[in-house]
């Protein structure tokens, strides 16, 4: 067990980490050298457990009950954390760094409860700050800051998940893992954080949520617990990347074997489809990339092809009556539109023959790719 800092050291370790934390930003080899340098990950490990174990006893109590001094000594405590956290996160962005944390089990493991910790924290922070109301003392103060730098914690939290968790499947869908325990708790936490209406928190918890779902074993509990239902409200977030992490999380969760029962997204197919078409029509030509996401996810919840491939000849599954189904209509109708607009665009990008149209030509040709198909299997 680590058995410093004492609690005169820790504004020294924050600072340090802060540092830290600034140079691994965008420096490439600065990430590197922390891990192979010495043992600079396992330190930073063991601080990071150091502070989970610490600030795990204080989140149970009463903060107001606390006396000034080691109330300081909390928020001491969780500002080192977020430092912490964030060079952790910044480390994870190298991908041989990223893949050695993400097969740590003891990392995954404390990225979990801090994230509760923070959850729990904020949580009754909220509580107090409500029965404080507008009573002028120091307590409410305290409280305040107490919540915002929880807050940061939470944030910088599902920052790391996010960065580590992209290297635990390296990019594929697998169906399993060997921390599923783990990362069905740590998606407990990060469903959490869908509902909060802090659009940073919501932007690396949708994100997190598109890595976790690689497991099909996390995306089917994801679908059970109800956080697909919260994706799908999400698709209609003021936040285009928000937006995106969700429709990506769902192309994963469409492809697992979750009981349809179990939430909305899966069961009532119709009203599903319903959603996508207005989040169809409402991206449009803006949007192509979440128009894309959505045409995959459709093409798994209703669709099948004798190869499995998206872009190879696809029919409505057999168990789907059109009669049942008055929103594949408007999809087809909507479809239709889109197809015949994007072939339009890549004409006139083909006549201006110029190179600064080459990403859009990508996106047209990518959205065709997956569109066209399943035009094909509705007419």
């Amino acid at each position: 067990a680590v058995q410093w800092p004492q609690w005169h050291s820790l504004s020294l370790l924050s600072r340090i980490a802060f540092v830290l934390g600034n140079l691994t930003t965008s420096n490439a080899d600065c990430r590197t050298h922390i891990m192979h340098q010495g043992k600079g990950l396992q330190a930073l490990v063991d601080l990071i457990i150091y502070c989970d174990t610490t600030l795990s006893g204080f989140s149970k109590q009463d903060f107001l009950l606390f006396d000034s001094e080691v109330q300081n000594m909390e928020l001491e405590v969780c500002d080192t954390s977020v430092k912490l956290l964030r060079l952790l996160a910044n480390i994870s962005i190298a991908p041989d760094v990223g893949k050695a944390i993400a097969s740590r089990g003891d990392i995954l493991s404390v990225l979990r409860s801090l994230l509760r910790v923070a959850i729990v924290a904020q949580d009754g922070g909220r509580e107090q700050s409500e029965a404080i109301g507008t009573q002028s003392y120091g307590g409410g103060t305290k409280i305040h800051k107490r919540t915002g730098i929880y807050e940061e914690l939470l944030l910088n939290a599902l920052a790391a998940i996010t960065n580590i968790s992209y290297h635990l499947f390296s990019g594929t869908v697998q169906d399993s893992s060997t921390y599923d325990g783990i990362l069905i708790g740590m998606l407990d936490c990060v469903g959490a954080c869908l509902f909060y209406d802090n659009t940073e928190i919501l932007n690396e918890a949708t994100r997190a949520m598109g890595n976790l779902s690689r497991c099909r074993t996390v995306a089917s509990y994801t679908a059970e617990k109800g956080y697909a239902d919260a994706l799908l409200v999400l698709l209609s977030h003021n936040n285009f990347d928000i937006q995106t992490a969700s429709a990506g999380a769902l192309v994963n969760i469409s492809t697992s074997k979750a009981d349809p029962s179990t939430c909305a997204f899966l069961r009532d197919r119709n009203a599903t489809v319903e959603m996508f078409v207005r989040v169809l029509r409402r991206a449009s030509f803006n949007y192509f990339q979440l128009s894309i996401l959505v045409c995959r996810i459709i093409a798994n919840l209703l669709f099948s092809s004798p190869s499995g491939a998206a872009t190879a000849h696809v029919m409505l599954d057999s168990g789907i009556v059109r009669a049942h189904y008055p929103s594949l209509e408007k999809l087809q109708d909507t479809l239709e539109e889109l197809c015949e607009s994007t072939r339009e665009l890549m004409e006139e990008a083909e006549a201006a023959d110029s190179d600064e149209y080459q990403g859009e030509m990508r996106l047209y040709t990518a959205f065709l790719d997956v569109a066209t198909p399943l035009l094909d299997g509705l007419q």
